[in-house]
C-alpha cells in the first residue's frame, strides 16, 4: 500500500521503519533539519534493547498537497501540533483514511473539526503507539520490546476498518489492539502519563533521583488512581480493562515496574526524555485533564500535590 507517515519524530520514525519492513510504499513527511537528515542519510534508528542500528531508505517529502494520494495517512505528532496541520487535511481531495497517533484527550474535537471542514469527509481513526526514545545526532534511539503495542479505534464505534488496518500491519512487529472505545482509552492513558511527567519534573528529568524514593513513587501511583477515577466518573468505562488490575491487585507489581524503570536507562528512554522535551505538550494535557477533574467533582489530593511540579 501507499502510505504517508506525517511526522518524523521518535514515534513516526519507528512506525515508518516497521511499515517499510511490512512491504509498503512508505513516504515520511519532515521539515527543516530533519528533512535534510532523512534525505541525506536515510532513516537511521538505533534499536536500544536489540543492540542494532538500521538504515532505511524511503521517500521523503516536506509538503502534503491537496492532490496527493495515499491509501492511509498516519499523523504522528504531539496534540499541540495537530490543529495547525488540519487545514492540509481539509484541502486534500484524495486521501480517505487518516490515523492520528498521539496523546489526544480531545479526539472527539479533532474528529468534529475534520468532519465539518474537510472537502471529502475522510475516515478517521485514533491510536497510540507504545514506543519511546529520543532523537540524537541525526538518528533515533528507539526503545521497544517484542511485539510493540499499537492501540487503535474509531470514536464512533464503527469496526468496519479492522480488516484494512490488519492488512497494513501484517509482517510488522506491532501487536494491534482494537479498542472498543478509543476515546476512553486515550483519556485513561492521559491519567497515566501526566502524573509520570509530573514526577519527571520533580526529579529535574533524572528519574534515578527518585528510584529509591518510596513516597514519591507511591504518590505517583495514587495520583494515577485518582486520575482514573476522574475519567470513570465522567462516564467512561475503564479501557484497557487490565488497567484496573494494575491499580488494585497488581499495584505492587506496578510499583516495582516504576522503580526499575526509574533506576535504569529504560525510564529515561521510555518516559523522561519525552517529558523533558515536550513540556508544552504535557502542560496542555495537564490543563485538559483539569477540565475533566472539574467536571467530575472528585477530590484529587495526590494528583494536586504532583501537579505543582510542572
Amino acid at each position: 500500500m501507499k502510505i504517508l507517515v506525517y511526522g518524523a519524530g521518535v514515534l513516526g520514525s519507528y512506525l515508518a521503519y516497521e511499515l517499510v519492513k511490512g512491504g509498503h510504499n512508505v513516504t515520511i513527511l519532515a521539515r527543516g533539519k530533519r528533512y535534510n537528515e532523512l534525505k541525506e542519510k536515510g532513516l537511521v534508528i538505533k534499536h536500544y534493547l536489540q543492540l542494532k542500528t538500521t538504515i532505511t531508505k524511503l521517500n521523503v517529502v516536506d509538503k502534503f498537497n491537496q492532490d496527493d494520494y495515499y491509501d492511509t495517512v498516519f499523523v504522528v505528532m504531539q496534540r499541540t501540533q495537530i490543529d495547525s496541520m488540519l487545514p492540509n487535511i481539509y484541502c486534500n481531495k484524495k486521501c480517505k483514511l487518516y490515523v492520528f497517533v498521539s496523546n489526544n484527550p480531545s479526539a472527539d474535537a479533532t474528529y468534529k473539526k475534520i468532519q465539518e471542514n474537510s472537502i471529502i469527509k475522510p475516515k478517521m481513526l485514533f491510536a497510540f503507539q507504545k514506543t519511546g526514545g529520543r532523537r540524537e545526532l541525526g538518528k533515533v534511539i528507539s526503545i521497544h520490546i517484542g511485539k510493540t503495542s499499537f492501540s487503535i479505534g474509531d470514536i464512533s464505534g464503527d469496526i468496519s476498518y479492522k480488516t484494512f488496518i490488519n492488512k497494513i500491519f501484517v509482517n510488522t512487529s506491532f501487536k494491534l489492539y482494537h479498542s472498543p472505545n478509543i476515546d476512553a482509552w486515550l483519556k485513561f492513558h492521559i491519567a497515566l502519563v501526566v502524573p509520570i511527567a509530573y514526577l519527571t519534573y520533580f526529579a529535574d528529568g533524572d528519574l534515578k533521583k527518585i528510584a529509591r524514593n518510596k513516597k514519591m513513587l507511591n504518590l505517583t501511583i495514587d495520583a494515577i488512581s485518582e486520575g482514573c477515577k476522574v475519567v470513570k466518573t465522567c462516564g467512561y468505562e475503564i479501557e484497557p480493562k487490565d488497567l484496573k488490575d494494575y491499580l488494585n491487585r497488581k499495584r505492587r507489581l506496578l510499583y516495582w515496574i516504576f522503580k526499575i524503570m526509574a533506576a535504569t536507562p529504560l525510564g529515561k528512554l521510555a518516559a523522561s526524555d519525552h517529558a523533558m522535551s515536550a513540556v508544552d505538550e504535557m502542560k496542555y494535557l495537564s490543563n485538559e485533564f483539569d477540565k475533566l477533574k472539574k467536571s467530575s467533582g472528585i477530590l484529587t489530593p495526590n494528583w494536586d500535590k504532583l501537579e505543582k511540579y510542572i
